[in-house]
């Protein structure tokens, strides 16, 4: 949100919404390879894990809470590094515009 702003949020929504049930749906093998990304798609992992835990089948809820975390990590680092990337951006921006502004009093007054 902080990158994209407000005005695009409906776009990735719709985007990763579609990217991550569409790995859902089907077994991914027998999916075309291009849906090969589905193995760490976070809705994919945690219907594995429900599946595991409702159904009793392969164990594998370490791999998926494993791939989750991730997630969560690689999410926490980006969005500190995204805000503190536009904070830089706007404080550079206020700056100039206010030396710009202070140029333009001097002339004035000159």
């Amino acid at each position: 949100m902080t990158l994209l702003t407000i005005r695009f949020m409906p776009y990735f929504m719709i985007t990763w919404i579609i990217t991550n049930v569409s790995v859902c749906i089907y077994p991914i093998d027998v999916m075309p390879h291009i849906f090969r990304y589905g193995y760490g798609a976070p809705f994919y992992n945690v219907n594995r894990a429900m599946r595991t835990v409702i159904f009793n089948t392969k164990n594998q809820v370490g791999l998926n809470f494993g791939v989750l975390l991730v997630w969560v990590a690689v999410s926490c680092v980006t969005l500190a590094t995204i805000q503190v990337w536009v904070k830089r951006s706007r404080k550079s921006t206020a700056v100039e515009s206010t030396v710009e502004e202070l140029r333009d009093d001097e002339k004035e007054a000159a």
